[in-house]
């Protein structure tokens, strides 16, 4: 073989070995998720999050999940057992709270469900709002705790002695006091939550709405 030969063999040789590691390159690039300037295409997918839900005032659970559940309807009647007088904020009041505070961990999967059956009392502004936002992911550690003894409560409401703005023609705030009596697989000391009940009046009476500032619903102080 002559040295030209020798020569031109070499060179292919060693073109082919460039554009190999070139291949290498650009294969091992893109299995990285980085592109020719170096930037990382995985910080490019934006991360959404949602403030957890405290109830019973605001409407998401942590642990947001990647799927969204599908918004329940407003319910057309209040619970069996609870009445409301529409004329008076007073009744409006503690019968919203008593509802919202009702919980019932054998049926209901979260304190959302309780103030879903709250609607019925509330503007159709505020009822949508919160239909209109169901929680994700899973509840907290203390509804976990009352669902493994099958906890249920039964609720009784009474306006609270606390000072409070005075009545208009068409807005009331009432301050209620709450007392969740609960009947378990084991005992349960009762609670004492204290709602703010915020409400206005139409045609129709006096409905529960937006304290402007928590959201609408039974607002726990």
């Amino acid at each position: 073989m002559s040295a030209d030969s020798d020569l031109k063999t070499t060179r292919t040789r060693t073109w082919g070995a460039v554009v190999g590691v070139a291949v290498a390159a650009a294969a091992l690039a893109a299995c990285s998720g980085t592109d020719t300037t170096g930037q990382d295409k995985s910080s490019a997918v934006a991360t959404v999050s949602l403030p957890p839900f405290t109830p019973p005032s605001v409407q998401s659970w942590p642990g947001r999940s990647a799927t969204f559940p599908t918004p329940p309807p407003v319910p057309s009647a209040l619970p069996r057992g609870v009445r409301a007088n529409r004329a008076d904020p007073s009744s409006v009041a503690t019968a919203a709270a008593r509802i919202w505070f009702g919980w019932d961990t054998v049926t209901d999967r979260s304190p959302y469900e309780a103030a879903v059956r709250a609607t019925p009392l509330m503007t159709q502004r505020c009822a949508q709002r919160i239909t209109a936002t169901p929680p994700t992911g899973s509840p907290d550690a203390d509804w976990t705790a009352l669902a493994r003894v099958h906890a249920r409560v039964q609720a009784t409401a009474t306006i609270g002695s606390e000072e409070r703005p005075a009545d208009s023609a068409t807005t009331a705030v009432r301050v209620v006091a709450v007392t969740q009596e609960f009947t378990a697989d084991k005992p349960l000391p009762d609670r004492h939550p204290v709602a703010v009940v915020t409400m206005t009046r139409d045609s129709a009476g006096w409905s529960v709405t937006d304290d402007g500032q928590h959201g609408c619903g039974v607002v726990t102080r």
